[in-house]
């Protein structure tokens, strides 16, 4: 029976040890550039996928580091989910607002039949400072959904350890060493005068040579010095990208009626009046979309939008 006892206790006591070992936070990865111009620190990838779920959360922290310079750290933050999120805000518990960068929407590398959506978030040094003791808790939200993250303080110091390591090694490699003095030079041994010389034809100054007519170069047309797959269509005030889900919108000119309609970059439409669009070139889904004819735009996030 103390046989038994002991063996339970035994056991109690490796399952409490289980969630401290868990705590432990990775130490960040470090990749250099092949020019060693440029750092980018890496915190550990948290992934949350409860069971009978389809939405899987991951994020990370990551910060990059230029000659020796290290920049405000980012929220790193991928969704995959069935439909759309359109994730562009950020916000504390207190309300403040952050910057996000959108990084890419499309399909989900990971899970089939999914969609992905990846933003950076800027986190203030400072702010992510103060939060190594506290933790932080940020949402980040789109039009359709919000998905609430949760930075533990433990996290955020490891992270920020690694970070200014790689700072403070890359500095040093790029500080040059100090030079030793270098030692007084020895006294040249004095020279004769020399002779005195015998005086000479006075020569005419060479005319230089006329100078070589350089061609004027082509003129080049500005459109036409590099491909864009950026289409405008100015009768709706948008510029738009082809993708394999339909136009991208690339800007939207604020006031114009699609503006007033809720539409902005990033958004992607889909269809015209019920056609898709999918699968046409950048020219040829700018032609379809600014069609006179056209009523309603079928975007993703937005659903049916009536333009006339």
């Amino acid at each position: 029976m103390r046989t038994v006892v002991s063996r339970l206790a035994a056991t109690a006591m490796l399952l409490l040890a289980i969630p401290a070992l868990a705590a432990r936070e990775p130490a960040p990865t470090v990749t250099t550039d092949p020019d060693a111009a440029t750092i980018t620190v890496s915190g550990a990838h948290h992934v949350h996928k409860p069971a009978l779920n389809l939405i899987r959360t991951d994020w990370w922290l990551r910060g990059q580091i230029v000659r020796g310079v290290a920049g405000d750290p980012a929220l790193m933050v991928a969704i995959d989910l069935p439909g759309w999120a359109a994730l562009d805000t950020a916000t504390d518990a207190s309300g403040a607002r952050f910057a996000v960068a959108v990084l890419a929407r499309g399909p989900s590398p990971l899970l089939h039949g999914e969609n992905a959506e990846r933003v950076a978030i800027a986190l203030p040094r400072a702010l992510a400072e103060k939060a190594a003791a506290t933790g932080l808790a940020i949402t980040v939200a789109g039009k359709l959904r919000a998905f609430p993250i949760a930075v533990p303080g433990a996290t955020i110091r490891a992270f920020l350890s690694g970070y200014d390591a790689a700072a403070a090694a890359q500095s040093a490699a790029a500080s040059p060493p100090a030079a030793s003095p270098a030692p007084a030079p020895a006294l040249p041994p004095p020279v004769p005068a020399p002779a005195k010389p015998e005086p000479q034809p006075e020569l005419q100054p060479a005319q230089p040579p006329p100078p070589a007519q350089t061609p004027a170069a082509p003129a080049v047309d500005p459109a036409a010095a590099a491909p864009s797959d950026e289409f405008p269509v100015a009768t709706l005030g948008i510029v738009i990208q082809p993708t394999a889900f339909g136009a991208m919108l690339i800007a939207v000119t604020p006031g114009s009626r699609l503006a007033r309609l809720g539409i902005e970059a990033g958004d992607f439409i889909a269809g015209v009046d019920g056609k898709s669009i999918k699968g046409l070139s950048g020219a040829a889904m700018a032609a379809r979309i600014a069609a006179p004819q056209v009523r309603t735009l079928n975007c993703i996030a937005d659903g049916d939008v009536q333009i006339r």
